[in-house]
């Protein structure tokens, strides 16, 4: 379900303000926030947009269950315009580099 007054950015935001620990438990929990303010920013997009491909993508994309993270990526997986061209408004690159970085240490 798309949250229209909450800003995903802010979950960015913590993970940054996070990482300024050596601490194992912050540094985990930077790398969640991260993924999580991205994902959100990507399966609100599809929402805003009607973006469903199918009554199934659309029914698990508004659900509230698991099924919303497979469903965004595989509406994301179908869509030709989305295998070119990155929508998300959260710099990616970063989560990217945070989880190598967290794998590295």
């Amino acid at each position: 379900m798309a949250s229209d007054n909450f800003n995903w950015y802010w979950l960015h935001e913590l993970g940054s303000l996070l990482l300024s620990s050596d601490d194992e438990a912050y540094l985990r929990t930077a790398i969640n926030r991260f993924y999580f303010s991205a994902f959100c920013e990507a399966r609100d997009y599809l929402i805003r947009n009607n973006i469903y491909y199918n009554k199934k993508l659309k029914d698990e994309l508004k659900s509230n269950s698991g099924e919303v993270h497979s469903a965004t990526r595989e509406i994301y997986k179908l869509s030709k315009e989305f295998r070119s061209k990155r929508r998300v408004n959260i710099p990616l690159l970063s989560l990217k580099t945070f989880r190598l970085l967290f794998l590295i240490l």
